[in-house]
């Protein structure tokens, strides 16, 4: 995959109220946001010289929604977009011209799911839970000009798509009425992508297409103490 940045996407799963009934509904999700950057300085011989870092900028939102159709089957949907910019200082040189690369990547994800719950007391409840993650997005990359007129010459676009399947194992704890408290473990993963890349001149005139397609299975049974595939979060209901 031509400079792909692979964009991992992390939805926070919806809980269950300390008493499940037909109707009702749940809302959570996920916000993140980071970046990073600066300089690093370099002290030789009394002299100093101050290197400018890469710089990265990030942010994903993946609100969801559950919907119980008994006492012990829900399904949901979980909506979801991230964007990431990254920026390669000085990539290329040419002569005493310093030009960055810049790469943006934007994906949408949308995540049905459906869950089947076994009540274990008051307060706990075993789930199970099928998830089918559909991705698609594209990544842009401005890569150098080298004439100094600030024209780029050569870029590439990636039209990116993908399917999945995941098979997860959970515990809700109902804290309250509202609050529940949930460790979920990923047992079976499938994922199947599509990349297309299209690298021109600047002009779109010449270059390349080439399209390329990746398969994942991955079973997780043999480990079930994987904190890797270990996550907890807290959701609520309306």
């Amino acid at each position: 995959m031509k400079n792909l940045f692979l964009v991992s996407i992390l939805a926070m799963a919806i809980g269950v109220n300390a008493q499940i009934e037909s109707g009702k509904i749940m809302v959570g999700g996920s916000l993140g946001l980071s970046t990073s950057g600066g300089a690093s300085e370099e002290i030789n011989s009394g002299t100093s010289e101050t290197t400018d870092l890469d710089k990265r900028f990030s942010f994903s939102i993946v609100p969801q929604a559950h919907y119980f159709l008994s006492e012990n089957l829900s399904v949901g949907m979980g909506i979801g977009y991230s964007f990431t910019r990254y920026t390669k200082i000085n990539y290329f040189i040419n002569g005493t011209d310093k030009f960055d690369q810049v790469i943006k990547t934007s994906l949408v994800l949308f995540l049905p799911q459906a869950r089947y719950y076994k009540s274990l007391g008051k307060k706990f409840y075993l789930f199970g839970e099928v998830g089918i993650p559909v991705m698609i997005g594209s990544q842009s990359q401005l890569k150098w000009n080298d004439t100094g007129d600030g024209v780029i010459e050569d870029d590439s676009v990636n039209k990116v798509s993908g399917l999945g399947f995941d098979l997860s194992l959970g515990l809700d704890y109902a804290i309250s009425d509202h609050f529940v408290l949930e460790a979920g473990l990923g047992l079976l993963n499938m994922s199947y992508s599509n990349v297309k890349s299209t690298d021109t001149d600047k002009d779109g005139k010449n270059g390349e297409i080439t399209k390329e397609t990746d398969f994942n299975f991955s079973v997780n049974t043999d480990n079930l103490l994987n904190l890797g595939s270990l996550t907890i979060g807290v959701k609520y209901i309306l």
